[in-house]
């Protein structure tokens, strides 16, 4: 939560997606880009780094394989 309300780049994302619903700022080209949700596209994630980069937005396979197992499972053994 530190890095949400101490004066980082993901409060500037915060503050502006409260007042506009937008977390993006089209004025200032050297803000990170927060891409939009799209069903059916592959899942992406604001990622927290270390370092001279300190966010980068990555695909969100880390949980891939588990979810893929579980459908299966329900799918074989519905409840």
């Amino acid at each position: 939560m530190r890095s949400l309300f101490g004066g980082t780049d993901l409060t500037d994302f915060f503050v502006r997606f409260v007042n506009t619903l937008d977390p993006n700022n089209p004025t200032d080209e050297n803000v990170l880009p927060w891409p939009e949700y799209a069903a059916g596209e592959e899942p992406q994630v604001l990622a927290l780094l270390d370092g001279n980069t300190s966010l980068r937005i990555v695909s969100d396979t880390f949980r891939k394989a588990p979810i893929d197992f579980v459908q299966k499972l329900s799918l074989l053994e519905p409840l």
